[in-house]
């Protein structure tokens, strides 16, 4: 998301004026809160995937980015330490909580991977192992 010079003035100025426990505009004052400038960017990511053509099939937000980034990335073997780092988890447990999950494409990404490990490389081996 762009914060356009206008919308920084108009962030600016609600900051402000809750600082200073003023009204705005006439409503009910209440503090600022976080909500208030991620609803504007959920609005915009909602509004740019409309844009780019994507269709929502169900309830959506910024958190489903999040874990699809993470699940993509742990699914194409990323190592844990360095997820973890992305994320900016204190520690990998709780990536690997979350993100260490077995999966049909996982379990056969192993099978092949100690397949390449056991087969015999010459054709010497493979006869040994024929018999």
């Amino acid at each position: 998301m762009v914060l356009t010079p206008q919308r920084y003035r108009i962030v600016r100025e609600h900051w402000r004026l809750c600082r200073e426990s003023n009204p705005w505009g006439g409503h009910a004052w209440r503090p600022w809160q976080n909500r208030d400038m991620v609803n504007n960017v959920l609005r915009d990511t909602k509004n740019y995937l409309r844009r780019a053509g994507t269709e929502l099939s169900g309830p959506f937000n910024l958190n489903a980015f999040r874990k699809s980034y993470a699940q993509n990335l742990a699914n194409a073997g990323t190592p844990p330490r360095t997820l973890a780092q992305l994320l900016g988890h204190a520690n990998t447990r709780v990536t690997m909580q979350f993100y260490n999950r077995v999966t049909d494409a996982n379990e056969k990404a192993a099978g092949e991977a100690l397949n390449r490990l056991l087969a015999p490389k010459t054709e010497s081996e493979q006869r040994r192992v024929q018999g």
